[in-house]
């Protein structure tokens, strides 16, 4: 089974909270049934989750990475943790 990586560009960074100046969000829907959030690491960019990529395994952990765009700008994540990746 494979993991689920989808967009949402102007979504509210925490979906259970609206509010103007929605600068997206990412969510990655685990074959384990689990939903992670993929909040914007930088709010003053809009449009993160606007492309969205599985990337490989780029940090050596043997778990694929993904890559979310914010207009012109990709940040890459950990696949297993969702943290930044170097």
């Amino acid at each position: 089974q494979a993991d689920f990586l989808t967009g949402a560009p102007l979504s509210p960074a925490n979906p259970a909270v609206c509010a103007a100046g929605n600068t997206g969000a990412g969510f990655l829907l685990r074959s384990n049934g689990a939903i992670n959030l993929v909040p914007n690491p930088n709010t003053a960019v809009g449009l993160f989750g606007f492309a969205v990529a599985a990337i490989g395994d780029w940090n050596g952990d043997n778990i694929g990475d993904v890559a979310i765009s914010a207009g012109d700008i990709v940040h890459l994540f950990s696949g297993a943790t969702l943290t930044t990746a170097p």
